[in-house]
């Protein structure tokens, strides 16, 4: 008798240790899972805002081209045609830079030169100059669906033409440039098509679409987006354009190009 006793009170003991334990488990997991505070979430990144004071100024081309001193060195930065005098302390959003940026308006090369995003006002809001800039870059189609890999903003419908490949080692069709994209970033690079859209001036140089009849309209790999400082003709239609390849080029504002041609040099 005694004996089952002692068992008894065995099984009872190892049935009361195997409950704390359980207990100390499941009280120590709440404890480290606790509820997430709404304020751990990440903060929307804000825009950069840079200061300085005003050492000079000019007026050229719809701009307002601003040299600011901050204390330890001087930027230039371009925004819409705005007033602003020598001086004055000036607050504004970070941008597009720009290098070797040449104003055939001023007759004039900068070295490197942001296009911002625009003064901060009182209220602490951009003027948005680069933005309204690209505007005019805008088909109004609105944003494209993600998977497309051309410019999401903007894009020229697809044309049923067909256009005889320029010659040459380093020649390629529209097709080809999108097919190619980071072989060819950074190499110059010759295209021949025809202009189905120009955006004139903005930042300073001219915006060509080209199409040759390659490409696919499904994912936009059908329209070539140049820039060229060449001044526009009416008499653009087939033209050759020979220029550098930038992929993946991101303007800011929507405005992301998987394949661009800049520096242009346009011929009939």
């Amino acid at each position: 008798m005694l004996k089952k006793i002692l068992v008894w009170c065995g099984i009872v003991a190892m049935l009361s240790v195997t409950a704390c334990n359980r207990q100390s488990s499941e009280t120590a997991g709440q404890q480290t899972q606790a509820p997430e505070s709404p304020m751990q979430a990440a903060a929307p990144t804000a825009p950069v805002v840079k200061s300085g004071t005003v050492a000079e100024t000019m007026d050229a081309g719809g701009y307002t081209y601003v040299l600011v001193d901050d204390g330890v060195s001087q930027n230039w930065l371009a925004v819409l045609k705005t007033t602003v005098e020598v001086g004055q302390e000036v607050s504004y959003y970070d941008g597009m830079v720009m290098e070797n940026f040449v104003s055939k308006t001023l007759d004039r090369t900068f070295d490197k030169i942001i296009f911002s995003n625009g003064f901060v006002d009182q209220q602490g809001e951009a003027s948005d100059s680069f933005s309204e800039a690209l505007g005019g870059e805008s088909t109004g189609m609105g944003d494209q669906p993600s998977g497309m890999v051309g410019s999401r903003k903007a894009v020229v419908p697809f044309s049923e033409i067909q256009v005889e490949k320029a010659a040459g080692e380093n020649a390629y069709s529209v097709a080809e440039v999108f097919e190619k994209a980071t072989d060819l970033d950074g190499q110059k690079v010759t295209v021949r098509g025809k202009v189905v859209k120009v955006s004139a001036n903005i930042m300073g140089v001219n915006w060509l679409h080209i199409q040759d009849g390659t490409g696919s309209p499904d994912s936009n790999t059908h329209d070539l987006v140049v820039t060229t400082s060449n001044p526009p003709e009416d008499a653009w239609d087939i033209i050759t354009v020979n220029g550098v390849i930038s992929a993946n080029k991101d303007f800011g504002s929507g405005y992301s190009y998987a394949v661009i041609m800049e520096e242009a040099e346009v011929s009939e």
